[in-house]
């Protein structure tokens, strides 16, 4: 077939008796709403005192930091159990 023609597409002669609307069978997407920031903070303390990796034991309980991440949320503080001190001492 010479560049830029292209074929009828072909019609079927109705031998088949389930029809199929065109993108029924496109995956559809599901959306999920994002978990507040008390959510957030909930499942990461679940997974910390449930863990049996090693590093989540160097460090506290999770908390909620006074930072944001770039979508405007909070982000989640691991304080370390090693090395806690305050400015406080050195001023």
């Amino acid at each position: 077939m010479p560049r830029g023609r292209t074929r009828p597409l072909a019609q079927s002669s109705g031998g088949s008796s389930v029809s199929q609307q065109p993108g029924e069978n496109e995956p559809k997407e599901v959306e999920f709403s994002p978990l507040t920031d008390q959510q957030e903070l909930e499942k990461a303390q679940r997974i910390a005192a449930n863990s049996v990796s090693e590093s989540y034991k160097s460090y506290e309980t999770p908390e909620l930091s006074k930072q944001k991440d770039k979508s405007g949320r909070f982000m989640i503080a691991y304080p370390c159990k090693m090395y806690v001190f305050t400015l406080d001492l050195y001023l």
